[in-house]
């Protein structure tokens, strides 16, 4: 039925050798049958973690870091890192996040009855390459693009909260629809969220807005988005839309969930999710950046003020933005054609054929005057008033200096 990478095949070798039950389980099985790669890999045995430590010791370097949780990580080089874990249920939640114990359990059955979605349920055995083990219907939902919980929805929201992003998460990743008793529990428990960390929330949001039908899952449920993101509140829904024409780049999808919002709400979203000082600088250079002007000049100089990555994002938020107005649309195809040609140009310090060090060997005094200078010539070369040849450079430097 699937391809397994032989590192998995050894794995389950050993574990039939001793005479345990193996199943790769959850996201993994998921995507296989989606015809995705998955991007790791989960086994699920009946062997006890000292067991597992016993027989897979001699093949593979063992980490014993969830050894608490019935986990165990087996890295080989040719291969990597694949997590087992022993059969477990999930005592009695607590904060809405993390069950307060876990129990180690002898059977398939109960280890995917504490899953959160059908489609996360879904158990297979490479030794048996005919049937996926399915006990909730996972299947079908698959195949009908469904997120439909495991049981209650209510009670799995209630015991993680953080199911509740990851029900939009999957359909915005996916293009699935969220079954209906489970979308109305989405609603009834969001107050849930405040339970978890505002890091996790954070990661699934930006997640949510990457996925390929991000648009269509945020508009469905925009005010159940608007709860949770209070800064959504003053961002008219219908400019959202514009979600649909943007690359995958979180910072260009970011910047148009903020087309109408005010800066301080901005500030103290981004504040509040902990987004890094790196992504906040670049998203402030872009909200507060000059009207992108189609002319080879005015690209230079923001190109020198904002960096040509940054000038790249401006202009994908008004492709997106203004996808529906021709005009529009061809003024931005032509900025993007100059856009190309500017960066063989000099529009940066480093690239002009003089430096400071020139200039002092020239009688420059202070350096304030050498700084002053120095962009006095760039600006004249991105203005094509002289070459960017030193020989030009040099003579505009003296004359500058004269004067």
């Amino acid at each position: 039925m699937f391809s397994i990478a032989p590192f998995l095949i050894d794995i389950f070798t050993i574990l039939k050798k001793y005479h345990f039950e193996g199943y790769l389980v959850g996201g993994c099985v998921r995507d296989m049958l989606l015809g995705v790669p998955p991007k790791d890999y989960d086994i699920t045995t009946n062997a006890t973690p000292t067991q597992m430590k016993e027989i897979f010791s001699p093949h593979f370097y063992v980490i014993e870091s969830g050894i608490a949780h019935g986990t165990l990580s087996l890295f080989r080089k040719d291969f990597g890192r694949v997590e087992i874990t022993t059969y477990r249920s999930d005592g009695e939640y607590i904060n809405h996040r993390h069950p307060r114990c876990v129990k180690l359990e002898t059977s398939l059955k109960q280890d995917l009855a504490r899953r959160d979605f059908t489609i996360n349920a879904l158990a297979y055995d490479p030794f048996d390459n005919t049937t996926i083990i399915d006990l909730y219907g996972g299947q079908d939902d698959l195949q009908h693009k469904i997120i439909r919980a495991i049981g209650s929805p209510h009670a799995r929201f209630s015991e993680d909260a953080l199911r509740i992003l990851r029900a939009l998460r999957f359909a915005s990743e996916k293009n699935f629809i969220i079954e209906t008793s489970c979308a109305e529990a989405l609603y009834q428990q969001h107050t849930l969220l405040q339970h978890i960390s505002v890091e996790r929330i954070r990661e699934e949001w930006n997640r949510i807005l990457l996925g390929e039908s991000a648009f269509k899952v945020i508009n469905h449920f925009f005010s159940l988005f608007q709860n949770i993101f209070p800064y959504l509140k003053t961002q008219k829904q219908e400019s959202l839309e514009s979600l649909q024409y943007a690359p995958y780049d979180l910072i260009v999808r970011l910047c148009l969930t903020f087309q109408q919002v005010p800066m301080q709400d901005i500030q103290s979203f981004l504040n509040t999710f902990k987004y890094d000082n790196h992504t906040k600088k670049i998203i402030y250079k872009l909200l507060n950046a000059k009207p992108i002007q189609s002319s080879k000049i005015s690209l230079k100089h923001l190109a020198h003020e904002l960096s040509i990555s940054i000038l790249d994002q401006l202009i994908a938020i008004q492709e997106a933005q203004f996808f529906h107005k021709q005009q529009y649309k061809q003024e931005l195809q032509h900025t993007r054609i100059l856009l190309a040609e500017i960066q063989k140009e000099c529009y940066t310090y480093q690239q002009l054929q003089i430096n400071g060090k020139d200039l002092l060997m020239l009688g420059f005094p202070a350096s304030s005057i050498i700084a002053k200078t120095l962009q006095e010539i760039l600006f004249a070369v991105i203005e094509e008033k002289i070459p960017n040849e030193r020989t030009h450079l040099i003579e505009f430097a003296k004359q500058f200096l004269k004067n």
